[in-house]
């Protein structure tokens, strides 16, 4: 395990033990009621700070993909053209030539 990883995780882990840690002296008295009360919930808060930034991380990295898949669908999508304006005399009507230069599908 990368020590990157590890530095995400480990809130979420410590958070774990302290909620079990709180939960298992409750059971077996080794604290009062109150402290073990104390210990579960700020483990049940580690943990949901560590949940919460894990959801905006991956909210973020969500967000970046999304707008590259748009530029790309964009880029993709958009023909280009190359557009003349055709007289063939004067007095004589103009008409449109339009050529497709390139369409990526």
């Amino acid at each position: 395990m990368s020590r990157k990883t590890i530095r995400r995780i480990w809130p979420a882990m410590a958070g774990v033990a302290l909620v079990t840690a709180g939960l298992v002296t409750m059971r077996s008295d080794w604290l009062a009621a109150e402290e073990a009360n104390v210990l579960v919930a700020g483990g049940a808060l580690m943990a949901a700070l560590a949940s919460w930034a894990a959801t905006s991380r991956a909210s973020d990295t969500a967000e970046a993909l999304a707008a590259i898949e748009r530029e790309r669908w964009h880029r993709e999508l958009t023909p280009e053209l190359d557009v003349t304006i055709v007289r063939p005399g004067p007095g004589e009507r103009a008409w449109f030539k339009v050529k497709t230069v390139s369409y990526v599908v």
